[in-house]
């Protein structure tokens, strides 16, 4: 098993993904429910986690969806992904 402090692997993801012009990283946003095609999974439709005055709702999607907010994940548990904690 390996073990990684979630800020340090974050700043090595988020880093090399930085260096790919056609990926956006979108951070500051609550997942809300996840979106799906006729047979995948294609985004999440999320809401700011910042103050702007508005509660204001988007729909976010990619051919590609990378869930990375952490081991008790809520993205993950929208879709009923059940994860075990040692």
């Amino acid at each position: 098993m390996i073990a990684i402090q979630s800020e340090l692997l974050d700043s090595i993801l988020l880093g090399h993904a930085r260096t790919f012009p056609r990926i956006r990283i979108l951070e500051g946003w609550r997942v809300t429910r996840p979106l799906f095609g006729a047979d995948r999974l294609e985004g999440f439709q999320a809401v700011p986690t910042y103050d702007s005055g508005e509660r204001q709702t988007v729909e976010l999607r990619a051919r590609h969806v990378l869930i990375a907010d952490g081991a008790l994940s809520p993205a993950a548990e929208s879709l009923g992904i059940e994860r075990r904690l040692p």
